[in-house]
């Protein structure tokens, strides 16, 4: 187990290196050659590199990348982490995913050149898409394809895997995290609607929200503070469990008021004896305990690295904005910010980078290297 976790973590760090290569070639520091090529593999939205640039192809591609490199650390977390299986019942071979994957990712080229783009902007914007990277204006003519793949990457890969090759839709009217994203988007959506922005405007960034993948119009920052903090949630949450979406994830949001709902029905009837279930299968001990530990451990992690970044910015309101976005994989930022974030000293960027790779990787590969690291240290 100490071995993978050294692995993975240095497979990690070594394909960031790498990435940075191209842009250190290209002229950059290499500090920030590393934050970007960080910032592109655990796909974060937020860039310095302009779309008309011919780097931001590149970066598309490296988005693409981690995309797939995290799809093949899947069956790792699984163990680690012990509820990243899908619906918590069933392991699937990370070339099987990735194949889905890639067949998303081909139809999502010929969509968007259906719909009107080129060659080279179909491709730019299905790395974009199928990373769940965004961090890109949609321009008019592609807001249809990209809620449409973004509604597919963020749910039906957990949901039909399985299913697939039978296409089985009543099986997947009844998992429960399925419903769960139907009743959080419709939510989502109505409370975004009432702002200034139209409903279909609405429903295109609940899904790049709740997707973490962070497209957007110039009409985003129309919203009203209420509708703007709703979304920042909804990337906390994230997707599915088997999506590349970032945050926390549905299905351990589900389990989390499940235990809260058994809790609250012991205080009344203490000797009651009552089981937390998923799709009428019983949750063990062993992964409730770990979503808790995670829970916890992302919501700490979560605050460090939103105080780390208040000691380089100093309103408070806008490191928590950042922190929130870059860790849940967001990745959008007001201009100001954007700037501000890119101005950073050399070690914050450095540090910043750890803590995005921290977040990708479930948080318990760390833990258990530290722990690790401790043991060595002591003996």
């Amino acid at each position: 187990m100490s071995k993978k976790c050294a692995d993975i973590a240095l497979f990690w760090f070594a394909l960031a290196t790498l990435g940075a290569f191209p842009y250190f070639a290209n002229g950059m520091e290499f500090c920030d050659a590393f934050f970007e090529a960080t910032l592109a593999l655990t796909s974060v939205g937020a860039t310095n590199i302009a779309p008309e640039d011919y780097m931001y192809g590149y970066r598309a591609f490296l988005a693409l990348s981690g995309g797939f490199a995290f799809i093949f650390t899947i069956p790792f977390l699984t163990d680690v982490s012990g509820c990243f299986g899908l619906t918590l019942k069933e392991k699937l071979p990370p070339f099987r995913v990735a194949g889905v994957y890639f067949f998303i990712f081909v139809s999502s080229i010929l969509l968007y050149i259906i719909f009107g783009s080129d060659l080279k902007e179909a491709l730019i914007f299905a790395c974009l898409t199928v990373s769940l990277t965004g961090g890109a204006i949609i321009p008019e003519n592609l807001a249809i394809p990209v809620c449409f793949l973004l509604a597919i990457l963020t749910v039906i890969p957990a949901f039909f895997m399985r299913q697939i090759s039978t296409v089985a839709f009543k099986s997947l009217i009844k998992k429960e995290e399925f419903r769960a994203f139907l009743i959080v988007f419709a939510f989502v959506a109505i409370v975004v609607a009432v702002s200034e922005l139209s409903f279909a405007e609405a429903m295109f960034y609940t899904l790049s929200f709740l997707s973490t993948a962070g497209f957007y119009t110039p009409d985003l920052y129309l919203a009203n503070d209420f509708s703007t903090f709703v979304l920042f949630l909804m990337s906390i949450m994230g997707g599915s469990i088997i999506s590349i979406t970032g945050g926390v994830k549905l299905i351990r949001i589900i389990v989390l008021l499940k235990l809260l709902n058994q809790e609250l029905k012991r205080v009344l009837h203490p000797r009651m004896i009552i089981a937390v279930s998923v799709d009428d299968t019983p949750v063990s001990h062993k992964i409730t305990g770990r979503i808790m530990a995670f829970f916890f451990l992302y919501s700490s992690t979560l605050f460090a690295f939103i105080l780390l970044l208040s000691i380089f910015e100093a309103d408070f309101s806008y490191a928590a904005a950042t922190g929130i976005s870059l860790f849940t994989t967001l990745g959008i930022l007001p201009p100001e910010l954007s700037t501000a974030l890119f101005a950073f000293p050399d070690i914050a960027k450095i540090i910043i980078s750890f803590f995005l790779i921290i977040s990708r990787l479930e948080i318990f590969i760390f833990l258990l290297l530290i722990q690790i690291i401790y043991k060595n240290i002591r003996r």
